[in-house]
């Protein structure tokens, strides 16, 4: 197994190849670039790196312009300065730069083994506490979830009930409305709040045999944990559920009976110590009916269910969703003064809104990206939106709807890439596997998008 990844910056390419390949024999994935520069473009382009190694004898302005680009963009990544220098300058040099540590080389041959690996230690250490901030500032709540209307204060309401009960929840709701939103705030208002929240997304068309080993684990690769494994203790929220097909459907229904599971190829029991919350697009009643989805499965799911309605039965929220998003965006793209004019906030609320609360807060989002005052108006308004909102006549409201190739693309992609990004929990080697795009492809378009 890959000890850390590691990114060599010098313009000696010597000595900057012997340290690569003692560094590779050492268990580590090493990289070299041959200029400040390079290392730069390398850095932000992969995500994936716990150490930049950088050749002090560099020219200064390279050097802090390096690391300007490191500290700004929030990295993980652990700077190693190292020097052939043998006088008691370069540490001190080193510790100026603000250095994780210093190597000597080609002197500390041993050393530098010792020393990449406290630097991968730190690097995936610091990376750990920003994902733990991360989710206690973004930790999803019922009492956070904003609901105005009736309908949706039921659903609430309703949740807030199922939060403290052991029993598996079904979640049924149209794409993009919230139903990921309102698991995730079941749990965390559950006896198990402490324990894993795991999301297990099911793709239409997607290769049974994946689907099962993400979900249960494979016994020929114990370092990748199924879902169910990574959620033991906590809650395994599957959403789109009426996806799977009839085989899984049957293993997931004696996963819930036994209330244990074994992984693909192994036939070992393990102890299914989870809860289980399921999300689906569509009716599952309706489902069973057309004998597409087990009924015994769905006698056990629905015991709890919960429906989530789309944004355009949920006009009182629109207003309060959108702030929401703004503040959001604003805080991500380091705005300030941040607001929605009311006029534009009416067409806002106008609209029907397709794709949900997810089209909503990519709306909002777009649309403060290309603002400099930070203040969205009327005339920021997507096109599909402003035809929408524009023509009253019914006809017209249809048309409204279809809109440029380009433009949906644009939403689609988007969309796309973002749960990706959530699948793979950020991975961009397996994102780049299961997209099937190249990773410069992959990159440029999280780049376009305000992903990365």
């Amino acid at each position: 197994m890959m000890k850390g990844k590691v990114l060599l910056i010098s313009d000696n390419e010597g000595e900057g190849t012997a340290l690569a390949d003692l560094l590779s024999d050492g268990g580590f994935s090493a990289i070299t670039a041959e200029s400040a520069n390079l290392g730069g473009e390398m850095l932000e382009s992969d995500i994936d790196f716990d150490v930049a190694m950088v050749d002090i004898g560099l020219q200064n302005d390279e050097i802090h312009t390096l690391l300007d680009k490191i500290g700004r963009c929030g990295s993980t990544v652990q700077v190693v300065m190292i020097s052939d220098d043998n006088s008691t300058g370069a540490p001190k040099e080193a510790i100026e730069y603000g250095a994780f540590e210093y190597l000597q080389w080609p002197q500390d041959r041993e050393r530098a083994l010792m020393v990449a690996g406290m630097a991968v230690k730190m690097a995936r250490l610091a990376r750990e506490n920003n994902r733990l901030k991360g989710r206690l500032m973004e930790k999803v709540t019922l009492t956070s979830i904003v609901a105005e209307g009736r309908e949706m204060m039921e659903t609430r309401d309703k949740a807030r009930t199922l939060a403290l009960l052991d029993t598996s929840v079904v979640i049924i709701g149209e794409s993009g409305s919230g139903k990921r939103t309102l698991a995730e705030a079941i749990h965390n208002e559950s006896p198990m709040a402490a324990q894993p929240f795991v999301f297990a997304n099911i793709l239409p068309g997607e290769d049974e045999l994946g689907v099962e080993r993400r979900l249960f684990g494979d016994e020929n690769d114990l370092s990748a944990p199924g879902m169910m494994e990574k959620a033991q203790g906590g809650t395994l929220y599957i959403c789109d559920i009426s996806l799977l097909s009839a085989r899984l459907q049957s293993a997931l229904q004696s996963v819930i009976q036994r209330k244990e599971f074994s992984r693909v190829g192994g036939d070992r029991p393990e102890k299914a110590d989870f809860r289980l919350v399921a999300g689906s697009g569509s009716d599952l009643a309706k489902e069973m009916n057309a004998g597409r989805f087990r009924e015994d499965l769905y006698y056990h799911l629905n015991l709890a269910e919960l429906h989530v309605p789309p944004l355009r039965r949920r006009k009182e929220d629109i207003s309060a969703l959108a702030r929401v998003f703004l503040k959001k965006s604003c805080d991500r793209h380091g705005r300030k003064g941040c607001d929605i004019t009311p006029d534009a906030m009416n067409a806002l609320t106008k609209y029907r809104w397709p794709g949900n609360i997810r089209e909503l807060e990519d709306t909002v989002d777009c649309m403060l990206s290309g603002q400099i005052s930070g203040k969205i108006r009327f005339d920021d308004l997507p096109d599909r939106i402003y035809k929408d909102v524009r023509r009253p006549s019914k006809i017209s409201r249809q048309e409204a709807h279809v809109q440029p190739f380009a433009a949906e693309k644009s939403v689609f992609e988007r969309q796309y890439l973002v749960r990706a990004l959530e699948e793979c929990e950020g991975n961009i080697t397996v994102m780049a596997r299961i997209t099937d795009l190249s990773r410069p492809a992959l990159y440029e378009k999280l780049r376009k998008y305000g992903l990365k």
